[in-house]
């Protein structure tokens, strides 16, 4: 392809004079010295242009990245947030289970177990560890009457002054 079309360009006489002693000892003719000049500049400015891009494309894949990574730690949050909550009904459900006996100590015994259990993440503790399974036979065993026995006849002491 020819360049034939022509481009004026103004310059002082001693910038003309400093071009004209490059492009000779480029041994070029000023006009195609300018054009090669021109070129490299064009280039120089793309080159520019591309790492600018270069430089949003790695800063956004290092933000995308970095949200990746929260959205993990946030999610595995959500889920010890879950589990956590998932003890309540637990000791809930055996608490209702035994509503109907007199007030034992164990009571206390599972809300502070659960309460001990919420301080500590789910992964590093059973959830059902402490509550006892539910009984297939009788809800009642021998051994819970005799504890309703000496309940109520610690209570009735109590209530006749026989505490001591």
């Amino acid at each position: 392809m020819t360049r034939d079309q022509p481009i004026s360009l103004y310059v002082t006489e001693s910038e003309k004079k400093q071009l004209q002693a490059e492009a000779d000892a480029a041994d070029e003719t000023l006009s195609s010295y300018l054009y090669k000049l021109i070129q490299k500049q064009r280039q120089a400015e793309e080159l520019d242009k591309a790492a600018t891009e270069l430089n949003a494309e790695e800063r956004i894949e290092a933000m995308i990245a970095e949200a990746t990574d929260t959205l993990e730690e946030t999610a595995e949050d959500i889920r010890d947030i879950h589990a956590r909550a998932g003890t309540y009904p637990l000791v809930n459900f055996r608490l209702l289970q035994r509503q109907f006996r007199v007030p034992e100590p164990w009571i206390d015994e599972e809300f502070s177990r659960a309460s001990r259990k919420l301080r500590v993440p789910f992964n590093q503790h059973d959830p059902l560890e402490g509550i006892p399974a539910p009984s297939d036979s009788d809800d009642r065993n021998e051994t819970d009457h005799q504890r309703d026995d000496d309940t109520t006849g610690n209570l009735e002491n109590r209530l006749r002054g026989d505490d001591q």
